[in-house]
């Protein structure tokens, strides 16, 4: 008999994780994707990164000529306004380009190549799920009242119900999100990021829209103060009707693998979207759990859970060294994620670790080799650099 592997939920973790297992698992399995058409997604747009243009590629086949069915546009660095006095480009090294996304577009498009591609495992189960069991030698999914059971099940389902099993996250200062659209203008093929007075605001180019988010504190800011300064900065007046947000806490999982259930996407955690930070973090997430599939023995649950903590605790640190030079605002919000980052990036061992190696290998004219903190070595450089830190800068 083949063994089973089941995917829950279709947003974005769950297309990537699909996309992840789909062209690594043999013939011998089935990989099952398991969504309620009735469930809705959060549909803001995504930024990405070159990791999920090979993971999609691998999958789909995905090119160039493919952007129209995402509703795409292309994405070649993150453009910084406001963090310091000149605006700066964190351009993308490696593949070279991302791409920017309409999340509504993507599960149709990869359906149609999954089974396209993979007609020999790929499978389709529609329902609700109410339960996922976990066990020793399998998981059990209960669907629309029936059982299913799974060799293995990765989880993303969207938020938890409930923090107990989750390490909750003090290094974000943001805690909710005003999310606006306007018609598609001029733009440039980057992800904004723009200082505002209390927080930060992203900006995602699609095809039919151009997608902002105004990330901040509500306790230390008024709703209302937020959308006034938004129209302002987009010169416009914000339509009531036209708005989303979202609240949202910064967690990770104690455990994201357990008893045969893997947890992605923000069923396993949420940490501000700051550079397509996430999308990055789900990739790396499921190639830590495949690793367990090829090698259980060498690669153990444990080892599973303490690569999600390290990448978690990580991306903690990397928020922090972006947030502790403050920006160019000097407003209540900036003085206190500066104090916040400072305070954190004490104790960081991936800052001091990440700073010795990427000096040393300066001084010999290797720019682009050392570690990888979400960024690569010359992309940390530039960050960096434009940032005024001089954690990297090589000495003369």
């Amino acid at each position: 008999m083949k063994k089973r592997i089941a995917v829950i939920g279709v947003g974005t973790a769950g297309i990537i994780s699909l996309c992840e297992l789909l062209p690594y698992m043999t013939d011998n399995w089935d990989v099952y994707s398991i969504f309620d058409s009735n469930k809705p997604i959060l549909g803001i747009g995504e930024s990405t990164n070159p990791n999920f243009i090979m993971t999609l590629q691998d999958a789909t086949r995905f090119q160039f000529a493919d952007l129209d069915l995402l509703d795409g546009t292309l994405k070649f660095g993150t453009r910084y306004k406001r963090w310091r006095e000149h605006d700066f480009v964190n351009p993308l090294f490696g593949a070279g380009y991302a791409v920017h996304f309409n999340n509504f577009e993507l599960k149709e498009f990869a359906f149609e190549r999954f089974h396209k591609f993979w007609p020999n495992k790929f499978k389709e189960m529609h329902g609700t799920v109410s339960e996922i069991i976990p066990g020793k030698k399998s998981a059990q999914v209960v669907i629309d009242g029936r059982t299913e059971e799974f060799d293995y099940v990765i989880d993303c389902m969207g938020f938890p119900n409930d923090y107990k099993d989750y390490t909750m996250s003090n290094c974000s200062p943001v805690n909710h999100c005003i999310v606006y659209s306007l018609p598609t203008g001029n733009y440039d093929q980057y992800t904004d990021h723009v200082a505002m007075n209390a927080g930060w605001m992203f900006g995602i180019p699609l095809q039919s829209r151009h997608t902002y988010g105004y990330l901040f504190n509500d306790v230390k800011s008024k709703r209302e103060d937020v959308i006034e300064e938004m129209g302002e900065y987009l010169n416009t007046k914000l339509d009531p009707a036209q708005i989303k947000e979202y609240q949202f806490q910064s967690y990770y999982a104690k455990k994201a693998y357990e008893g045969r259930v893997l947890k992605n996407g923000t069923k396993a955690f949420f940490l501000e979207p700051l550079s397509a930070s996430s999308i990055f973090f789900y990739i790396q997430n499921v190639k830590t759990f495949t690793d367990h599939l090829a090698a259980p023995d060498k690669f153990d649950e444990n080892y599973v859970n303490e690569m999600f903590e390290i990448y978690s605790e990580n991306l903690e640190d990397l928020l922090s060294f972006f947030y502790h030079g403050g920006s160019t605002l000097d407003t209540e919000f900036w003085r206190h994620a500066k104090t916040l980052g400072q305070n954190r990036l004490k104790k960081s061992r991936m800052l001091s670790h990440v700073s010795n190696e990427l000096k040393k290998n300066g001084a010999i004219g290797l720019l682009n080799e050392g570690p990888k903190w979400f960024f690569n070595p010359m992309s940390l450089r530039l960050v960096d650099e434009n940032m005024g830190y001089n954690y990297f800068k090589v000495p003369k």
